[in-house]
């Protein structure tokens, strides 16, 4: 099962381009599983086979999920990553059926979003010290993240190759690689 997950980690890097991120999680997220799988067939991890899911295991895998106490959103993502690798190889002509597809994901938890009201924003944006290098800096990383609507990791991934100052555009990359312009 390894080496399968390997070629399909290797699909998502090259045909969907997934973020090193999301290789890092569904590896993770196949590794618990597979953990799991053993353990439920009291077999070893290398003789573990795709074909050793049925519809009553995958049930088990999700309550031994929740009995972890994991949350609703965490636990989507893991059925997300075995049902993709389990669609995988049913492309790929290794299984016949997809038993995750059938599997009901978790109602996602509903969270309003965080935000700051406009005094604590100018409050934000007034406390470097405009005076030092440093807080002029962070006043215009600031403005950057707030302006341009980006998230820091975004921010710390711009190069000043992707700032266009006659025009007043950023290139950012995003989630998945996808390139939007922000204005500055």
């Amino acid at each position: 099962m390894r080496n399968l997950k390997e070629k399909f980690l290797q699909y998502l890097r090259v045909e969907k381009n997934a973020s090193p991120r999301t290789l890092g999680e569904y590896g993770d997220d196949l590794e618990d599983f597979f953990a799991f799988l053993a353990r439920f067939n009291e077999t070893a991890p290398e003789a573990l086979t795709p074909g050793m899911l049925d519809a009553l295991t995958m049930r088990r895998y999700l309550g031994h999920l929740k009995e972890r106490g994991l949350a609703r959103n965490t636990v989507a993502r893991h059925l997300s990553s075995v049902r993709s690798f389990y669609r995988f190889l049913c492309r790929e002509g290794i299984i016949d059926a997809n038993i995750p597809s059938a599997t009901a994901s978790p109602k996602a938890e509903k969270r309003l979003p965080k935000f700051l009201y406009n005094s604590e924003m100018e409050a934000l944006l007034a406390a470097p010290d405009a005076k030092t290098l440093g807080g002029l800096r962070d006043r215009a990383l600031l403005e950057v993240i707030y302006g341009g609507g980006l998230r820091v990791s975004e921010l710390v991934a711009l190069n000043f190759s992707d700032i266009d100052f006659t025009v007043g555009y950023a290139r950012v990359f995003g989630k998945g690689q996808k390139e939007r312009l922000v204005p500055l």
